[in-house]
């Protein structure tokens, strides 16, 4: 039988790719393999390299290369269902682990859903809406400038609607964050 061992994804990661992810802007197609790879081998990780790796992936949504953008948006996103090793109940990156960068992520998704071309990209959509959701109730205070910008590209949206998925995600978001407001204040719910 010549069949070789399966490689360790984790060791892999930590001595190739783990150094590659420095430079944002250099080496875009390097970078989306290696953002790709990430998300082959996620399940994989421990729980410090994903938390590690996802603050890496939100650098990468500053990037100047849709590519690498896309690929690091659906990093995130698929980031965010990694369960926990030990307890398949829980999610191995926590509420804890994204407030330090959850204005950076969103303003940089928002700098990519409202630039005047592509702006239509469900992979940032759908990374902003997972995000909205594993913040839970860290979400509010970010509440009133998310919807003013998902507002603003559903206005936008609504006059060519040609991606369904994209229309998708953005309901998706807009619902996380009506149902995270109103299950902490039922009160405000006249205000959407």
């Amino acid at each position: 039988n010549k069949h070789k061992p399966a490689m360790n994804g984790l060791i892999f990661f930590k001595s190739s790719i783990d150094r590659t992810f420095r430079l944002v802007n250099s080496l875009p197609l390097i970078k989306a393999d290696c953002l790709k790879f990430l998300i082959n081998v996620r399940n994989q990780l421990d729980r410090d390299t994903l938390v590690k790796s996802f603050a890496e992936c939100s650098r990468y949504l500053a990037s100047n290369n849709l590519v690498v953008q896309t690929y690091a948006a659906h990093a995130i996103e698929r980031l965010l269902l990694v369960r926990y090793a030990a307890d398949q109940k829980l999610l191995a990156i926590t509420k804890n682990d994204l407030i330090p960068l959850a204005q950076s992520i969103f303003d940089s998704s928002f700098r990519i859903l409202t630039a005047e071309r592509y702006y239509e990209n469900e992979y940032v959509m759908r990374a902003v809406m997972r995000l909205s959701s594993s913040l839970h109730d860290a979400v509010l205070p970010y509440l009133n400038q998310l919807m003013d910008k998902l507002v603003m590209i559903l206005k936008r949206s609504s006059r060519n609607p040609n991606k369904p998925n994209f229309n998708h995600y953005l309901f998706e978001t807009i619902t996380v964050l009506i149902r995270t407001s109103v299950a902490l204040n039922p009160g405000v719910l006249s205000q959407f």
